[in-house]
This record gives C-alpha cells, structure tokens and sequence, in this order.
C-alpha cells in the first residue's frame, strides 16, 4: 500500500471515530485498529492524536482559502458576499 494511502486510511479511521466517541474518547489504539495497520505505521505519519487534528486543521484552511479566492475573483463588482453567492454581483 503507497504512503499516502496509509495517510488517508488513518485519517479516515480516525475521524469516523472522532465522529462517534469523540476526540478524547479515542485512543490511538482505536485508530490502529479501525485503519487495520500497526502502531508504527501511524507514528510513521503523526506524532500523536492532537498532530492528526492539525492535519485536519491545515486541510480545511486550505480548502477555505481556495473558496475564498473564487469568492474574491467574483466580488470586483459585488458590492456584498451576499450578492456574489446568489449570483447578482
């Protein structure tokens, strides 16, 4: 299995589980288990479960700044935000 693979594989276990115990309920332990990969692998890519919550962090800034460019690229004659997402700026 690629690297980044085993990255997205730990995020995804890990988040449902945030999801349904919580963050503090959640060992690292669970998230092994859930990803189906050893101890190692996941200190390979995280230090600790607080490290995966930046990556989360730093993905949704991202996915947020890009949003925000297209919405910039459209407001030159907008004249709120409001009117950019319905349309009319």
């Amino acid at each position: 299995m690629k690297s980044d693979e085993k990255r997205q594989k730990i995020k995804k276990a890990s988040l449902r589980l945030f999801l349904e115990r919580g963050f503090h309920q959640t060992r690292i332990e669970d998230i092994i288990q859930e990803a189906s990969i050893g101890k190692g692998t996941f200190y390979l890519y995280f230090k600790n479960k607080e490290d995966l919550v930046v990556c989360f962090i730093d993905e949704f800034i991202e996915v947020f700044e890009q949003i925000h460019q297209w919405v910039l690229a459209g407001v030159a004659t907008a004249t709120n935000l409001k009117d950019v997402f319905q349309g009319e700026g």
